[in-house]
């Protein structure tokens, strides 16, 4: 065991470790060090947007109908495993002194490791031996983020110059995005849209997996296969309406090694309504929320469970609600799609807390709970505005910012707007009258609540198409107002087919005949 006079001094190194770390940071983010795949333990890089990312992926892939796989990835006790001197290498790279490289190798080296157990802790221990050499960066080091956020940099470098990920396009080729895979620490997901040297695109995700677990395993760390899953997403159409393939309708089978020398293993294949938890999100293809709702409805039962056990008073009450409950949801709200019912079903958990903490009987209309004080209200915000605004400040930051997710967020919003085929913005349109032209999508979810408040928005950041000559008109606008719903929609998957959108498109310069090969 460590003398306590060599304890504070190997503190007051660390001290000084830490400081190189906070400096390595800096330069890492000065100098373009860390890729920007990696969102964990960034400024300005929030875990909604890498979740959010994920979404948009679904999201763009389905609304272009095309084929995809995204596959979520786990590593093994990743800052245990990691070897330090290539850590050491990564760190003199993002700025680190070689004395502070040396001093964290010599430190790994040093430690020992007891065994703790309801019994008491061991008196035998276990460390670095040059015939058996334990590594590992150590949890909760300064250097370990830091450390590995410049290793998984270099492995998505070398993934980008072998593999072929995703491409997204805008339907008026202003906006690309490249991607291959997206980073949270240790958490990773990649996907695949394409492939490169005649590979299928199972051939090519296999190919792409077994890549990214070598590399891993080259640094020391291994993928936890046995956490792993993916989706294969494929399309079918039927009487021109597409759909998805159940997993069960075609043959999808990954397997990867996670090291070099050990046998195959499977990956577990989710179907395309099955959610998986990813960052403390329920999220999936299809865009299902039921694992939404019922997290969220878990966080409000649990709230309401502790509060009628407490004996807080009704100030505290109300505190509670908005310093505890309100912060838990909000985290999980920008990405998701909650219709008004959802939310409301999720309210009525909460409601009569929140009623006889105002010292309220029960029966009281819930209109005067959410209106505002002006009418004489208790001003509770409904939790279908708070998740709406909860997006709205993720959606102003991106489009902003104009970064992977506010790109993303611009060709997901275009290709709305062809599909819905109108003049005007979509999003100041009504939604029950044009949302059966378009697939669902996260922004969908948040235009249904613009049509619902009554509220118009102005982006300005030009996802709508011009006309091509004078007095040209949109064909979707001139039909609208003449068809049902069921009619409007045929009509529109027809002209998707054809790929037009003005008349202009169709009709010759008089604008009396249409052009041959349209009728």
């Amino acid at each position: 065991r460590l003398r306590p006079i060599l304890l504070l001094k190997v503190e007051i190194q660390a001290i000084s470790s830490s400081q190189w770390a906070q400096k390595m940071s800096k330069l890492s983010e000065k100098h373009h060090i860390i890729s920007n795949s990696q969102y964990g333990g960034r400024k300005g890089r929030q875990a909604q947007s890498a979740v959010l990312n994920k979404i948009l992926y679904y999201d763009i892939n389905n609304q272009f109908v095309t084929d995809y796989t995204i596959i979520d990835e786990d590593l093994k006790a990743n800052y245990d495993r990691e070897l330090c001197t290539l850590s050491a290498l990564e760190a003199r790279k993002a700025g680190a002194p070689y004395d502070a490289s040396v001093f964290m190798i010599n430190f790994i080296k040093s430690q020992e490791f007891h065994v703790k157990t309801k019994y008491g802790v061991s008196n035998t221990s276990f460390g670095y031996k040059d015939n058996d050499p334990i590594w590992g960066l150590g949890q909760g080091l300064a250097w370990s983020g830091e450390s590995w956020k410049a290793a998984s940099s270099t492995i998505d470098q070398c993934m980008k110059e072998k593999c072929s990920g995703m491409k997204f396009v805008s339907p008026d080729n202003t906006v690309m995005v490249n991607k291959l895979m997206d980073l949270y620490i240790d958490d990773s997901a990649q996907g695949c849209n394409y492939t490169t040297d005649g590979k299928t695109l199972l051939e090519q995700t296999e190919y792409n997996l077994q890549l990214h677990a070598q590399l891993v395993y080259a640094t020391g760390g291994q993928l936890a296969l046995d956490k792993c899953k993916y989706y294969d997403i494929r399309h079918t159409f039927e009487k021109g309406i597409p759909r998805f393939l159940n997993k069960n309708e075609f043959e999808s089978v990954l397997w990867v090694q996670k090291d070099f020398q050990s046998e195959k293993e499977m990956i577990k294949l989710l179907n395309f309504d099955e959610t998986h938890k990813t960052l403390g999100y329920f999220v999936c293809p299809s865009g299902n929320q039921a694992d939404t709702v019922k997290q969220l409805s878990q966080l409000a039962q649990k709230w309401v469970t502790r509060i009628q056990s407490s004996s807080l008073k009704d100030f505290e009450i109300l505190l509670a609600y908005e310093t505890v409950l309100l912060r838990q949801w909000a985290y999980r709200l920008p990405g998701s799609a909650l219709t008004y019912d959802q939310c409301d079903q999720i309210m009525k958990i909460v409601e009569p807390t929140l009623i006889n903490a105002m010292h309220s009987q029960r029966n009281i209309s819930r209109t005067l709970l959410y209106a505002s004080d002006v009418y004489a209200g208790m001003g509770f915000k409904h939790l279908y505005d708070f998740a709406a605004e909860e997006k709205m400040k993720f959606l102003a930051m991106h489009i902003k910012r104009n970064d992977t997710t506010g790109k993303l967020l611009r060709i997901s919003m275009q290709a709305t707007q062809l599909q819905v085929g109108s003049e005007l913005p979509f999003y100041n349109l009504s939604y029950d009258t044009y949302s059966s032209l378009c697939t669902s999508t996260w922004f969908t979810n948040l235009w249904s609540y613009f049509d619902s408040r009554l509220l118009s928005m102005d982006m300005a950041i030009g996802i709508t198409f011009q006309r091509q000559r004078e007095h040209d008109r949109f064909i979707m606008d001139l039909l609208t107002p003449h068809f049902t719903s069921e009619i409007l929609s045929k009509i529109n998957r027809v002209r998707l087919s054809m790929k037009v959108l003005t008349l202009a498109d169709i009709v010759d310069n008089d604008g009396r005949k249409l052009l041959p090969g349209v009728a």
